[in-house]
Protein backbone atom coordinates (compact mmCIF):
# COMPACT_ATOMS: atom_id res chain seq x y z
CA UNK A 1 0.00 0.00 0.00
CA UNK A 2 2.68 2.52 0.78
CA UNK A 3 4.33 1.53 -2.57
CA UNK A 4 1.24 2.87 -4.45
CA UNK A 5 0.01 5.63 -2.14
CA UNK A 6 3.67 6.92 -3.04
CA UNK A 7 3.03 6.22 -6.74
CA UNK A 8 0.57 8.14 -6.47
CA UNK A 9 1.53 10.96 -4.79
CA UNK A 10 4.45 11.37 -7.40
CA UNK A 11 1.76 11.24 -10.48
CA UNK A 12 -0.51 13.65 -8.79
CA UNK A 13 2.84 16.52 -7.98
CA UNK A 14 3.59 15.49 -11.92
CA UNK A 15 0.27 16.58 -13.39
CA UNK A 16 -0.24 19.66 -10.83
CA UNK A 17 2.99 20.74 -11.85
CA UNK A 18 2.40 20.71 -15.62
CA UNK A 19 1.66 23.72 -17.31
CA UNK A 20 -1.27 22.06 -19.31
CA UNK A 21 -4.42 23.30 -18.27
CA UNK A 22 -7.32 20.89 -20.67
CA UNK A 23 -10.57 23.46 -20.37
CA UNK A 24 -8.05 26.93 -20.68
CA UNK A 25 -6.63 24.86 -23.69
CA UNK A 26 -9.65 23.19 -25.14
CA UNK A 27 -11.16 26.95 -25.27
CA UNK A 28 -7.90 28.43 -26.32
CA UNK A 29 -7.54 26.48 -29.63
CA UNK A 30 -11.25 25.47 -29.75
CA UNK A 31 -11.68 27.37 -33.53
CA UNK A 32 -8.78 24.69 -34.85
CA UNK A 33 -9.87 21.81 -32.90
CA UNK A 34 -13.14 21.82 -34.48
CA UNK A 35 -11.52 22.98 -38.52
CA UNK A 36 -9.63 19.89 -38.10
CA UNK A 37 -12.33 18.07 -37.03
CA UNK A 38 -15.04 18.96 -39.19
CA UNK A 39 -12.24 18.66 -42.11
CA UNK A 40 -11.11 14.92 -40.67
CA UNK A 41 -15.02 14.14 -40.98
CA UNK A 42 -15.39 15.70 -44.79
CA UNK A 43 -12.51 13.27 -45.91
CA UNK A 44 -13.44 10.51 -44.24
CA UNK A 45 -16.75 10.62 -45.94
CA UNK A 46 -15.59 11.93 -49.06
CA UNK A 47 -13.23 8.53 -49.26
CA UNK A 48 -16.00 6.48 -48.46
CA UNK A 49 -18.36 7.48 -51.07
CA UNK A 50 -15.53 6.92 -53.69
CA UNK A 51 -15.24 3.47 -52.16
CA UNK A 52 -19.29 3.30 -53.20
CA UNK A 53 -19.34 4.39 -56.19
CA UNK A 54 -20.40 8.02 -55.12
CA UNK A 55 -19.81 11.13 -55.49
CA UNK A 56 -18.07 10.88 -58.74
CA UNK A 57 -18.26 13.24 -61.90
CA UNK A 58 -22.05 14.65 -62.17
CA UNK A 59 -24.45 12.84 -63.63
CA UNK A 60 -25.63 14.69 -67.45
CA UNK A 61 -28.34 17.09 -67.13
CA UNK A 62 -27.77 18.25 -63.55
CA UNK A 63 -26.48 21.64 -62.36
CA UNK A 64 -23.05 20.52 -60.88
CA UNK A 65 -22.15 18.84 -64.21
CA UNK A 66 -23.20 22.39 -65.83
CA UNK A 67 -21.12 24.68 -63.41
CA UNK A 68 -18.29 22.41 -63.10
CA UNK A 69 -17.86 22.92 -66.97
CA UNK A 70 -18.35 25.81 -66.99
CA UNK A 71 -15.74 26.67 -64.45
CA UNK A 72 -13.21 24.45 -66.22
CA UNK A 73 -13.90 26.64 -69.24
CA UNK A 74 -13.31 29.83 -67.21
CA UNK A 75 -9.94 28.63 -66.10
CA UNK A 76 -8.88 28.18 -69.84
CA UNK A 77 -9.94 31.92 -70.45
CA UNK A 78 -13.66 31.35 -72.14
CA UNK A 79 -16.42 33.00 -70.75
CA UNK A 80 -19.80 30.67 -70.18
CA UNK A 81 -22.18 31.14 -73.10
CA UNK A 82 -24.97 33.35 -73.43
CA UNK A 83 -28.01 31.40 -71.30
CA UNK A 84 -25.97 30.59 -68.53
CA UNK A 85 -28.09 30.40 -65.45
CA UNK A 86 -26.22 30.18 -62.57
CA UNK A 87 -23.99 31.63 -60.19
CA UNK A 88 -20.97 33.71 -61.68
CA UNK A 89 -19.39 33.87 -58.15
CA UNK A 90 -19.72 30.08 -57.61
CA UNK A 91 -18.17 29.60 -61.12
CA UNK A 92 -15.35 31.65 -60.72
CA UNK A 93 -14.59 30.03 -57.00
CA UNK A 94 -14.83 26.35 -58.72
CA UNK A 95 -12.18 27.55 -61.17
CA UNK A 96 -10.03 28.89 -59.09
CA UNK A 97 -10.17 25.37 -57.54
CA UNK A 98 -9.54 23.59 -60.48
CA UNK A 99 -6.09 25.70 -60.96
CA UNK A 100 -4.38 23.97 -57.96
CA UNK A 101 -6.21 20.90 -58.20
CA UNK A 102 -5.24 20.41 -62.15
CA UNK A 103 -8.90 19.79 -63.34
CA UNK A 104 -8.73 16.34 -60.67
CA UNK A 105 -12.37 16.38 -59.23
CA UNK A 106 -11.78 14.42 -56.37
CA UNK A 107 -8.98 17.30 -55.06
CA UNK A 108 -11.02 20.04 -56.19
CA UNK A 109 -13.93 18.09 -53.74
CA UNK A 110 -10.94 18.46 -50.97
CA UNK A 111 -10.17 21.87 -51.68
CA UNK A 112 -13.89 22.96 -51.33
CA UNK A 113 -14.25 20.54 -48.37
CA UNK A 114 -11.53 22.56 -46.33
CA UNK A 115 -13.20 26.24 -47.44
CA UNK A 116 -16.51 24.93 -45.92
CA UNK A 117 -14.89 23.82 -42.89
CA UNK A 118 -14.58 27.23 -42.12
CA UNK A 119 -18.51 27.26 -41.13
CA UNK A 120 -18.43 25.91 -37.61
CA UNK A 121 -15.14 28.37 -36.75
CA UNK A 122 -17.22 30.51 -37.41
CA UNK A 123 -20.20 29.79 -35.92
CA UNK A 124 -17.58 29.44 -32.50
CA UNK A 125 -16.50 32.69 -32.97
CA UNK A 126 -20.18 34.44 -33.40
CA UNK A 127 -21.24 32.93 -29.91
CA UNK A 128 -18.09 34.10 -28.49
CA UNK A 129 -18.97 37.58 -29.86
CA UNK A 130 -22.85 37.43 -29.11
CA UNK A 131 -21.24 36.57 -25.12
CA UNK A 132 -23.13 32.90 -25.41
CA UNK A 133 -19.83 32.10 -22.97
CA UNK A 134 -17.05 29.28 -24.25
CA UNK A 135 -19.65 26.29 -23.32
CA UNK A 136 -22.59 27.92 -25.64
CA UNK A 137 -20.39 29.15 -28.65
CA UNK A 138 -18.61 25.68 -28.68
CA UNK A 139 -21.82 23.71 -28.50
CA UNK A 140 -23.12 25.92 -31.63
CA UNK A 141 -20.51 25.08 -33.51
CA UNK A 142 -20.64 21.14 -32.36
CA UNK A 143 -24.26 21.07 -33.87
CA UNK A 144 -23.45 22.43 -36.81
CA UNK A 145 -20.46 19.79 -37.26
CA UNK A 146 -23.40 17.23 -37.08
CA UNK A 147 -25.81 18.67 -38.99
CA UNK A 148 -25.28 16.06 -41.48
CA UNK A 149 -26.95 17.71 -44.66
CA UNK A 150 -24.05 20.62 -44.58
CA UNK A 151 -21.28 17.94 -44.44
CA UNK A 152 -22.52 16.16 -47.46
CA UNK A 153 -23.09 19.31 -49.71
CA UNK A 154 -19.88 20.74 -48.87
CA UNK A 155 -18.12 17.79 -50.98
CA UNK A 156 -20.42 18.42 -53.96
CA UNK A 157 -20.43 20.67 -56.11
CA UNK A 158 -23.01 22.89 -54.97
CA UNK A 159 -23.11 25.96 -53.89
CA UNK A 160 -24.78 25.72 -50.39
CA UNK A 161 -21.99 25.17 -48.42
CA UNK A 162 -19.70 28.33 -49.77
CA UNK A 163 -22.23 30.75 -49.51
CA UNK A 164 -23.04 29.52 -46.28
CA UNK A 165 -19.62 30.36 -44.77
CA UNK A 166 -19.85 33.87 -46.97
CA UNK A 167 -23.19 34.40 -44.89
CA UNK A 168 -21.42 33.56 -41.86
CA UNK A 169 -18.58 35.74 -42.43
CA UNK A 170 -21.06 38.61 -43.20
CA UNK A 171 -22.41 38.08 -39.51
CA UNK A 172 -19.41 38.35 -38.13
CA UNK A 173 -17.67 40.95 -39.82
CA UNK A 174 -21.20 43.34 -38.79
CA UNK A 175 -20.76 42.04 -35.70
CA UNK A 176 -17.16 42.60 -34.98
CA UNK A 177 -17.20 46.47 -36.81
CA UNK A 178 -20.32 47.14 -34.49
CA UNK A 179 -18.59 46.14 -31.24
CA UNK A 180 -14.84 47.74 -31.70
CA UNK A 181 -16.11 50.51 -34.57
CA UNK A 182 -13.76 49.33 -37.03
CA UNK A 183 -14.11 51.52 -40.28
CA UNK A 184 -12.92 48.95 -42.46
CA UNK A 185 -15.01 46.25 -40.94
CA UNK A 186 -17.94 47.99 -42.42
CA UNK A 187 -16.49 47.83 -45.56
CA UNK A 188 -15.31 44.23 -45.54
CA UNK A 189 -19.25 43.25 -44.22
CA UNK A 190 -20.74 44.76 -47.27
CA UNK A 191 -17.98 43.05 -49.83
CA UNK A 192 -19.06 40.02 -47.77
CA UNK A 193 -22.48 40.72 -48.74
CA UNK A 194 -22.04 41.67 -52.48
CA UNK A 195 -20.50 38.13 -52.57
CA UNK A 196 -23.27 36.39 -51.24
CA UNK A 197 -25.47 38.30 -53.67
CA UNK A 198 -23.32 37.30 -56.70
CA UNK A 199 -23.92 33.93 -55.06
CA UNK A 200 -27.50 33.95 -55.19
CA UNK A 201 -29.61 36.93 -56.19
CA UNK A 202 -32.09 36.54 -53.26
CA UNK A 203 -28.91 37.24 -50.98
CA UNK A 204 -29.58 40.74 -51.76
CA UNK A 205 -32.48 40.19 -48.79
CA UNK A 206 -29.72 39.66 -46.46
CA UNK A 207 -27.39 42.18 -47.86
CA UNK A 208 -29.96 44.84 -47.44
CA UNK A 209 -31.17 43.55 -44.07
CA UNK A 210 -28.59 44.97 -41.67
CA UNK A 211 -29.66 48.84 -43.24
CA UNK A 212 -33.02 48.53 -42.25
CA UNK A 213 -32.09 48.66 -38.49
CA UNK A 214 -31.03 52.76 -38.98
CA UNK A 215 -35.47 52.90 -38.86
CA UNK A 216 -35.01 52.77 -35.30
CA UNK A 217 -33.26 55.57 -33.54
CA UNK A 218 -30.60 53.49 -30.92
CA UNK A 219 -29.16 51.98 -34.32
CA UNK A 220 -28.67 56.25 -35.35
CA UNK A 221 -25.36 56.35 -33.24
CA UNK A 222 -22.19 58.82 -34.36
CA UNK A 223 -21.21 58.38 -37.63
CA UNK A 224 -23.51 55.75 -39.08
CA UNK A 225 -23.85 58.13 -42.01
CA UNK A 226 -20.05 56.80 -43.09
CA UNK A 227 -20.33 53.32 -41.70
CA UNK A 228 -23.16 52.84 -43.71
CA UNK A 229 -21.60 54.74 -47.01
CA UNK A 230 -19.10 51.82 -46.10
CA UNK A 231 -21.06 48.58 -46.09
CA UNK A 232 -22.55 50.39 -49.39
CA UNK A 233 -19.16 50.74 -51.11
CA UNK A 234 -17.52 47.17 -50.43
CA UNK A 235 -21.33 45.77 -51.99
CA UNK A 236 -20.90 47.82 -54.93
CA UNK A 237 -17.37 46.82 -55.68
CA UNK A 238 -17.93 42.96 -55.72
CA UNK A 239 -21.50 43.31 -57.68
CA UNK A 240 -21.02 46.64 -59.91
CA UNK A 241 -18.26 44.77 -61.97
CA UNK A 242 -20.45 41.53 -62.71
CA UNK A 243 -23.21 43.76 -63.36
CA UNK A 244 -20.98 45.74 -66.02
CA UNK A 245 -19.59 42.70 -67.64
CA UNK A 246 -23.28 41.15 -67.94
CA UNK A 247 -24.35 44.94 -69.82
CA UNK A 248 -21.75 44.43 -72.19
CA UNK A 249 -21.21 40.96 -73.20
CA UNK A 250 -25.14 39.99 -72.97
CA UNK A 251 -27.09 43.34 -73.01
CA UNK A 252 -28.44 42.73 -69.21
CA UNK A 253 -27.34 44.44 -66.53
CA UNK A 254 -28.03 41.55 -63.97
CA UNK A 255 -26.12 38.91 -62.04
CA UNK A 256 -27.44 36.25 -63.99
CA UNK A 257 -29.03 38.02 -67.00
CA UNK A 258 -32.64 35.79 -67.72
CA UNK A 259 -32.37 34.04 -64.31
CA UNK A 260 -35.32 35.33 -62.56
CA UNK A 261 -37.50 34.75 -65.21
CA UNK A 262 -35.95 31.08 -65.51
CA UNK A 263 -36.82 30.60 -61.49
CA UNK A 264 -40.28 31.82 -61.80
CA UNK A 265 -41.19 29.80 -65.13
CA UNK A 266 -39.67 26.50 -63.49
CA UNK A 267 -41.42 26.60 -59.93
CA UNK A 268 -44.77 28.90 -61.11
CA UNK A 269 -44.87 27.79 -64.55
CA UNK A 270 -48.53 27.76 -65.43
CA UNK A 271 -49.28 31.54 -63.07
CA UNK A 272 -46.18 33.14 -64.70
CA UNK A 273 -47.35 33.08 -68.30
CA UNK A 274 -51.29 33.79 -66.84
CA UNK A 275 -49.61 37.03 -65.63
CA UNK A 276 -47.98 39.21 -62.89
CA UNK A 277 -51.34 38.72 -60.97
CA UNK A 278 -51.44 35.03 -61.19
CA UNK A 279 -48.06 35.06 -60.34
CA UNK A 280 -48.34 37.10 -57.20
CA UNK A 281 -51.30 34.65 -56.00
CA UNK A 282 -49.17 31.83 -56.72
CA UNK A 283 -46.40 32.44 -54.38
CA UNK A 284 -48.62 34.02 -51.65
CA UNK A 285 -50.70 30.36 -51.82
CA UNK A 286 -47.43 28.32 -51.64
CA UNK A 287 -45.99 30.57 -48.80
CA UNK A 288 -47.41 28.16 -45.60
CA UNK A 289 -46.78 25.13 -47.18
CA UNK A 290 -43.05 26.89 -47.71
CA UNK A 291 -43.05 27.81 -44.12
CA UNK A 292 -43.27 24.29 -42.63
CA UNK A 293 -40.90 23.00 -45.17
CA UNK A 294 -38.31 25.13 -43.81
CA UNK A 295 -38.72 24.10 -40.09
CA UNK A 296 -39.27 20.53 -40.95
CA UNK A 297 -36.80 17.94 -39.93
CA UNK A 298 -37.49 16.71 -43.63
CA UNK A 299 -34.39 16.98 -46.22
CA UNK A 300 -36.16 17.98 -49.49
CA UNK A 301 -33.70 16.30 -52.01
CA UNK A 302 -32.62 17.85 -55.65
CA UNK A 303 -29.94 16.67 -57.42
CA UNK A 304 -28.59 15.15 -54.02
CA UNK A 305 -30.40 12.81 -51.68
CA UNK A 306 -29.18 13.02 -47.99
CA UNK A 307 -31.36 9.81 -46.38
CA UNK A 308 -30.18 8.17 -49.78
CA UNK A 309 -26.54 8.83 -49.13
CA UNK A 310 -27.61 7.61 -45.33
CA UNK A 311 -28.42 4.86 -46.76
CA UNK A 312 -25.43 3.67 -48.17
CA UNK A 313 -22.75 5.76 -46.20
CA UNK A 314 -23.49 4.34 -42.77
CA UNK A 315 -20.69 6.94 -41.10
CA UNK A 316 -23.42 9.81 -42.61
CA UNK A 317 -26.21 8.19 -39.59
CA UNK A 318 -23.51 9.47 -37.08
CA UNK A 319 -24.38 13.17 -38.32
CA UNK A 320 -28.12 13.37 -37.31
CA UNK A 321 -29.22 16.17 -35.72
CA UNK A 322 -32.39 17.14 -37.35
CA UNK A 323 -32.82 20.68 -38.59
CA UNK A 324 -36.58 20.82 -37.22
CA UNK A 325 -34.67 21.15 -33.45
CA UNK A 326 -31.83 23.64 -34.15
CA UNK A 327 -34.16 25.98 -35.20
CA UNK A 328 -36.53 25.84 -32.29
CA UNK A 329 -33.90 26.17 -29.93
CA UNK A 330 -32.74 28.93 -32.05
CA UNK A 331 -36.18 30.53 -31.59
CA UNK A 332 -35.30 29.88 -27.89
CA UNK A 333 -32.10 31.29 -27.98
CA UNK A 334 -33.53 33.82 -30.07
CA UNK A 335 -35.72 35.03 -27.42
CA UNK A 336 -33.94 34.42 -24.63
CA UNK A 337 -31.30 37.05 -25.45
CA UNK A 338 -33.80 39.23 -27.64
CA UNK A 339 -32.36 42.15 -25.70
CA UNK A 340 -28.68 42.36 -27.18
CA UNK A 341 -28.32 43.61 -30.49
CA UNK A 342 -26.52 41.39 -31.97
CA UNK A 343 -28.80 38.67 -31.58
CA UNK A 344 -31.45 40.73 -32.82
CA UNK A 345 -29.30 41.36 -35.68
CA UNK A 346 -28.68 37.12 -36.26
CA UNK A 347 -32.90 37.09 -36.04
CA UNK A 348 -33.14 39.82 -38.55
CA UNK A 349 -30.97 38.01 -41.29
CA UNK A 350 -32.09 34.29 -41.30
CA UNK A 351 -35.42 35.94 -41.31
CA UNK A 352 -34.53 38.02 -44.26
CA UNK A 353 -32.77 34.82 -46.03
CA UNK A 354 -35.42 32.56 -44.86
CA UNK A 355 -38.42 34.73 -46.10
CA UNK A 356 -36.58 35.41 -49.68
CA UNK A 357 -36.39 31.40 -50.00
CA UNK A 358 -39.96 31.04 -49.63
CA UNK A 359 -41.63 31.78 -52.69
CA UNK A 360 -39.92 29.19 -54.12
CA UNK A 361 -39.87 25.02 -53.31
CA UNK A 362 -37.59 24.72 -49.55
CA UNK A 363 -35.33 21.97 -50.66
CA UNK A 364 -32.45 21.49 -48.44
CA UNK A 365 -29.45 22.58 -50.61
CA UNK A 366 -31.55 26.29 -50.16
CA UNK A 367 -31.58 25.66 -46.55
CA UNK A 368 -28.06 24.10 -45.76
CA UNK A 369 -26.61 28.38 -46.12
CA UNK A 370 -29.08 29.64 -42.94
CA UNK A 371 -28.03 26.77 -40.98
CA UNK A 372 -24.69 28.56 -39.76
CA UNK A 373 -26.41 31.42 -37.87
CA UNK A 374 -29.02 29.32 -36.66
CA UNK A 375 -26.65 27.01 -34.86
CA UNK A 376 -25.00 30.02 -33.59
CA UNK A 377 -28.34 30.95 -31.90
CA UNK A 378 -29.41 27.34 -30.92
CA UNK A 379 -26.08 26.99 -29.28
CA UNK A 380 -27.47 29.98 -27.23
CA UNK A 381 -30.52 28.37 -27.01
CA UNK A 382 -29.13 25.38 -24.70
CA UNK A 383 -27.13 27.86 -22.97
CA UNK A 384 -30.49 29.89 -21.55
CA UNK A 385 -32.48 26.35 -20.86
CA UNK A 386 -29.52 25.51 -18.60
CA UNK A 387 -29.65 29.32 -17.19
CA UNK A 388 -33.37 28.77 -16.13
CA UNK A 389 -32.07 25.44 -14.35
CA UNK A 390 -29.32 26.69 -12.50
CA UNK A 391 -31.35 29.51 -11.26
CA UNK A 392 -34.24 27.25 -9.83
CA UNK A 393 -36.63 28.97 -12.18
CA UNK A 394 -38.10 25.65 -13.23
CA UNK A 395 -41.71 27.19 -14.16
CA UNK A 396 -40.58 28.74 -17.03
CA UNK A 397 -37.98 25.86 -17.48
CA UNK A 398 -40.31 22.93 -18.24
CA UNK A 399 -42.45 25.60 -20.05
CA UNK A 400 -39.61 26.10 -22.35
CA UNK A 401 -39.04 22.23 -23.01
CA UNK A 402 -42.45 21.40 -23.83
CA UNK A 403 -42.73 24.04 -26.17
CA UNK A 404 -40.13 22.81 -27.71
CA UNK A 405 -41.45 19.26 -27.82
CA UNK A 406 -44.57 20.32 -29.43
CA UNK A 407 -42.35 22.20 -32.13
CA UNK A 408 -40.53 19.26 -32.62
CA UNK A 409 -43.97 16.82 -32.83
CA UNK A 410 -46.03 19.31 -34.92
CA UNK A 411 -42.92 20.13 -37.30
CA UNK A 412 -41.88 16.29 -37.24
CA UNK A 413 -42.60 14.19 -41.03
CA UNK A 414 -41.50 11.17 -42.16
CA UNK A 415 -38.94 10.56 -44.50
CA UNK A 416 -39.70 6.83 -45.12
CA UNK A 417 -42.91 8.41 -46.09
CA UNK A 418 -42.03 11.47 -48.33
CA UNK A 419 -39.42 9.74 -50.06
CA UNK A 420 -39.43 9.35 -53.95
CA UNK A 421 -40.09 5.71 -54.43
CA UNK A 422 -36.80 5.63 -57.20
CA UNK A 423 -34.79 6.86 -54.99
CA UNK A 424 -34.88 4.56 -52.53
CA UNK A 425 -35.31 2.16 -54.95
CA UNK A 426 -31.85 3.38 -56.37
CA UNK A 427 -30.29 3.07 -53.06
CA UNK A 428 -31.14 -0.97 -53.20
CA UNK A 429 -30.10 -1.17 -56.44
CA UNK A 430 -26.62 -0.34 -55.62
CA UNK A 431 -26.53 -2.03 -52.66
CA UNK A 432 -26.76 -5.23 -54.69
CA UNK A 433 -24.11 -3.85 -57.10
CA UNK A 434 -21.69 -2.80 -53.95
CA UNK A 435 -22.10 -7.10 -52.69
CA UNK A 436 -23.88 -5.72 -49.50
CA UNK A 437 -26.81 -8.13 -49.66
CA UNK A 438 -27.92 -7.76 -45.99
CA UNK A 439 -28.37 -4.00 -46.58
CA UNK A 440 -30.09 -4.36 -49.54
CA UNK A 441 -32.65 -7.21 -48.15
CA UNK A 442 -33.54 -4.80 -45.18
CA UNK A 443 -34.27 -1.97 -47.42
CA UNK A 444 -35.86 -4.33 -50.29
CA UNK A 445 -38.14 -5.24 -47.14
CA UNK A 446 -38.92 -2.03 -46.08
CA UNK A 447 -40.04 -1.21 -50.10
CA UNK A 448 -42.43 -4.40 -49.78
CA UNK A 449 -44.31 -3.34 -46.36
CA UNK A 450 -44.76 0.43 -48.18
CA UNK A 451 -46.06 -1.05 -51.23
CA UNK A 452 -43.54 0.00 -53.88
CA UNK A 453 -42.83 -2.21 -56.57
CA UNK A 454 -39.84 -4.20 -56.63
CA UNK A 455 -39.96 -7.68 -57.44
CA UNK A 456 -37.87 -6.85 -60.34
CA UNK A 457 -35.08 -6.04 -57.06
CA UNK A 458 -35.82 -8.95 -55.40
CA UNK A 459 -35.35 -11.16 -58.57
CA UNK A 460 -31.91 -9.56 -58.60
CA UNK A 461 -30.78 -9.81 -55.01
CA UNK A 462 -32.18 -13.82 -55.23
CA UNK A 463 -29.79 -14.29 -57.88
CA UNK A 464 -27.02 -12.97 -56.75
CA UNK A 465 -27.19 -14.43 -53.27
CA UNK A 466 -27.30 -17.62 -55.19
CA UNK A 467 -23.95 -16.59 -56.48
CA UNK A 468 -22.53 -15.80 -53.93
CA UNK A 469 -23.31 -19.26 -51.59
CA UNK A 470 -26.03 -17.62 -49.60
CA UNK A 471 -28.60 -20.18 -50.09
CA UNK A 472 -30.14 -19.59 -46.88
CA UNK A 473 -30.70 -15.96 -47.44
CA UNK A 474 -31.92 -16.58 -50.99
CA UNK A 475 -34.38 -19.04 -49.79
CA UNK A 476 -35.98 -16.27 -47.14
CA UNK A 477 -36.45 -13.89 -50.60
CA UNK A 478 -37.74 -17.08 -52.59
CA UNK A 479 -40.46 -17.78 -49.91
CA UNK A 480 -40.73 -13.99 -49.12
CA UNK A 481 -41.39 -12.98 -52.77
CA UNK A 482 -42.75 -15.88 -54.49
CA UNK A 483 -42.41 -17.57 -57.55
CA UNK A 484 -41.99 -14.21 -59.47
CA UNK A 485 -38.78 -14.02 -58.05
CA UNK A 486 -37.00 -18.03 -58.70
CA UNK A 487 -36.20 -18.17 -62.08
Amino acid sequence: MGLRSDGCDVILRIMTTLPYNPPRHLNRYFGWYVYGFYLFCSLWLLWLARESSLLGTPQPGTDQLTMLQAALGLAHGHLPEPGYMYSPVYTLFLALLSWPAGGNLTVMRILQAAFAALAPVLVYRIGRRLRFGFAGAQLGALLYCFYGPALLIGLEFLRAAPLGVVFLAQLWLLLRAGRRRRRTAWFWAGAAAGIGILGRETFAAVAVAPLLLLLFQPYRRVGWRGRTGRYLAGMALMVIPVLGCNWMAYGVPAVVPGHTANVLGAYHGDAVREGAAATVWSMTVNLPGQVRSFFSNYEIPNSLSFYAHAEVLGFLRVFAVPANSLLLLALCGGAGFFRRRGVRLTLLLIAAYAGSMLFFTFFYRFRVPVMGPVCVLAGGGLVFLARLWREKRRGWFWTAVLLLGLGVILTWQSPRSMRPAGERRSVVALLILLDRLDEAETLLNGLQQDRIGCTDLAARLYGRLRETGAMEAADRIGRRYGRRVVP
